[in-house]
């Protein structure tokens, strides 16, 4: 094999390798298409040359040369082609002289095959072969050059000062390339042959060129200038909100994962269907901008979801409408964090009402717990006067000491729950110390115990011997007090709740199991969803489970639940017992 067909191989192996990941970058975008087809042609080009220097048969190297034809004929209107698509022209007289164009290189190719018209016979020479050219090769090779050399001119108009430093380079680059290659192929495939001037022929090998600047462009920048769509569909994907193109028409023309995720189809099911469909409430107004419209979305099995819509409207460059891109963004989560936010606020302002309630409270609960405990002094020194004698009056007596005793126990009571009431509402700053468990249970029950009553609901409390924890108590008690009114809007009425804490010197457990209507597999699934409040057999609303889950991953526990539907719900809080130094 001669030097020259070495050339032309490796210009076939280039243009052919660049063809194909080209096309496997962005198989669906027209752009990417016509760069792959260009390069398969000029592939087809170096291959035929190849073939035909190496041959020795002039018969079989004339048709192996006007084979060759359907290769360079066609890249003249795919290079045009190529440019117009780019700019998004659709109404240029170029843009509706492009049929004319396939077919005229189509019938020229077909000409160039089968007549003597275009090439009239082979010539030998010391490196392979050589031609001389017919009558028609001007008429059926002008053309060609022609489209070509208009797509290099169109070309030119991507240099503007909009695009960026690395389109224009590039643009620069390719124009460079294909001129250089519309130039070595007129002067050393058409020029010399028809002066009879035998050298080798760089009008295939010279598509290297731009071969090369395309690879470095897609190896070092990710992109060409000439195939940007398959950066922007890699853009398009990695977007975490949803996003749509929607056609002139309405119709959904391209979609990412995102929103494919988020109305639960494929993205490909997406293409054709009217946005609508899933935004019934949204405005059908084609010249519309949205900026942050809160809408419903409707996800493939008619639930509704909240959105956030923004929108544009997506113009080409005579500035014309073309189609409108939407962007919808999921609103749950943050409209689950703002109501949070909004709860806690309102438990700040309760929590701070409650702090001077109980401080106001506890000033009348002394005096009278102090004047209660003076009262039984005094009736016991008044039992103790009153004589055998005196069954009416003992009788009487007696029952003053019963009243005493209750009214007192009643009093421990209120001051118990002040007290229960009072650490809730004081703020605290989270900071760890020694606390016991059995202890923060007891408080948190005491605070529960009204709505327990009210709800008609029995609890059964059983503490063993465990260690202490190193926690903040605050947190801890609201976990606890969480998890006993979850179990109350559980059970309804006449229904039981069990707590009981046990452990070893590693582990600190607390169960609290209730005997209600239990969840379904997927609620349990989703319990600790911050979006997700699952709806209770009795009425009640699950709430405060993601905040218990995170109060026990900060102190480094486990939470974990069962639950059967019938069969009511177990949760198990572990906790890390304090180690002996603390």
């Amino acid at each position: 094999m001669t030097p020259i067909s070495l050339i032309s191989l490796a210009a076939c192996l280039v243009a052919a390798s660049l063809a194909a990941a080209v096309f496997v970058r962005g198989p669906g975008e027209r752009s990417n298409r016509l760069m792959a087809a260009m390069l398969a042609c000029a592939a087809h080009w170096s291959f035929c040359e190849t073939v035909w220097n190496n041959l020795d048969d002039p018969v079989w190297v004339i048709r192996t040369i006007r084979l060759s034809g359907f290769g360079w004929f066609f890249l003249g209107p795919l290079v045009l082609h190529m440019v117009l698509e780019v700019q998004d022209d659709a109404r240029s007289w170029a843009r509706k002289a492009l049929p004319g164009a396939y077919v005229f290189a189509a019938a020229s190719a077909l000409l160039y095959l089968t007549t003597d018209l275009g090439l009239a016979r082979a010539v030998p020479t010391d490196w392979g072969w050589s031609y001389e050219l017919g009558p028609l090769f001007p008429l059926v090779c002008g053309p060609a050059v022609f489209w070509a050399v208009l797509g290099v001119v169109r070309w030119h108009k991507l240099l503007n000062p909009a695009a960026s430093a690395l389109e224009r380079r590039q643009a620069r680059l390719g124009i460079s390339a294909i001129a250089f290659t519309i130039v070595a192929a007129l002067v050393t495939d058409v020029l010399l042959p028809a002066l009879e001037i035998r050298g080798p022929r760089l009008g295939s090998a010279s598509i290297v060129l731009f071969a090369g600047i395309l690879a470095q462009g897609l190896a070092r920048h990710d992109y060409f200038v000439l195939t940007p769509n398959a950066l922007a569909e890699r853009i398009l994907g990695a977007l975490p909100d949803g996003a749509a193109l929607l056609g002139t028409g309405g119709e959904i023309a391209v979609a990412n994962d995102a929103l494919a995720r988020l109305v639960g189809l494929p993205a490909e099911a997406l293409a054709g269907v009217s946005l609508r469909t899933f935004l019934p409430e949204l405005s059908d107004g084609s010249g519309l901008e949205l900026r942050g419209l809160d809408l419903g979305l409707l996800d493939a099995s008619g639930r509704q979801i909240p959105v956030s819509v923004s929108s544009s409207v997506l113009r080409d460059r005579s500035d014309s409408p073309i189609g409108r891109v939407f962007a919808i963004r999921d609103m749950r989560e943050t409209r689950a964090m703002r109501n949070r936010l909004v709860t806690t606020g309102r438990l700040a302002a309760m929590g701070e009402l409650a702090a001077g309630v109980v401080h106001e409270v506890n000033n009348p609960i002394a005096f009278m717990k102090a004047n209660l405990f003076e009262l039984r002094r005094l009736w016991g020194r008044f039992e103790g006067s009153v004589g055998e004698d005196e069954p009416a009056l003992a009788g009487v007596v007696g029952e003053g000491s019963e009243v005493i005793e209750e009214s007192l126990e009643g009093v421990e009571r209120i001051s118990r729950l002040v007290e229960s009431v009072r650490s809730f509402s004081h703020a605290g700053l989270g900071e760890r110390e020694l606390a016991d468990v059995n202890e923060l249970v007891q408080s948190a029950a005491h605070v529960a115990e009204p709505k327990l009553k009210y709800r008609g609901a029995r609890l059964e409390q059983s503490y063993a011997e465990i260690p202490p924890v190193l926690c903040a108590p605050q947190e801890l008690r609201q976990l606890f007090l969480n998890l006993l009114l979850n179990a109350a809007n559980a059970v309804g009425r006449d229904g039981v709740i069990y707590v009981h804490t046990d452990g070893d010197a590693d582990q600190v457990r607390v169960h609290v199991y209730d005997d209600g209507g239990g969840m379904s597999p997927d609620a349990v699934e989703r319990l600790f969803d911050p979006v997700f409040a699952p709806d209770l057999p009795s009425g009640g609303l699950g709430i405060g489970l993601p905040a218990c889950y995170e109060i026990v991953r900060k102190h480094g526990g486990e939470l974990e639940v069962e639950s059967q539907e019938g069969h009511g719900t177990r949760f198990t809080i572990e906790l890390p017992a304090a180690p002996p130094e603390a």
